[in-house]
């Protein structure tokens, strides 16, 4: 598909677009940023997200933060600008808001997330992220983390953290 939008001679944004979405999805990052407008300051919510997109898989978060913020606030609700969004917040201390845009992709997109989804979801419940649910519902989220990574949890870098906390919401 990839190369059949790369082949098209008419380059509209649209079609612009959904190349930038299957370079995202083969994790070709940087070159999604090669093919973004030219004028940065007036991209379209569309265009930021992705663009935030490509920047968070980079590592740029903070630079990731602001385009997939804006995008966030225009509306924009595709699953590939919510996992980095949810992500960031995650990890930068906010699972208020990552709470938030989880809870849309367990409702919307359940089965696109990963392990590090689910093991960034505890940890967002335990900080109260999903609102005030019981020790029981946390767990729940250690559970489903446990799951997912299976006999590879030992190999995951957050599994002492996950089995420690689904450890202490047992007591």
């Amino acid at each position: 598909a990839l190369e059949v939008y790369q082949s098209l001679l008419e380059k509209n944004e649209e079609t612009q677009q959904r190349r930038a979405e299957l370079l995202l999805d083969k994790r070709r990052f940087g070159e999604v940023l090669e093919i973004l407008p030219q004028n940065i300051d007036e991209l379209s919510p569309a265009w930021a997200g992705l663009h935030g997109a490509a920047l968070y898989y980079l590592g740029q978060s903070s630079a990731a933060r602001l385009l997939l913020e804006k995008a966030w606030n225009k509306g924009q609700r595709n699953d590939r600008v919510l996992r980095p969004l949810a992500r960031l917040w995650a990890e930068e201390g906010d699972p208020i808001q990552a709470g938030t845009v989880y809870q849309i992709l367990q409702d919307t997109m359940e089965n696109k997330l990963t392990l590090d989804d689910y093991a960034l979801m505890a940890r967002v419940a335990i900080l109260g992220g999903f609102g005030d649910i019981s020790d029981e519902e946390k767990v729940n989220y250690y559970e489903q983390c446990v799951a997912q990574a299976g006999t590879r949890i030992l190999n995951f870098s957050f599994a002492k953290e996950v089995l420690s906390e689904r450890l202490d919401l047992w007591k």
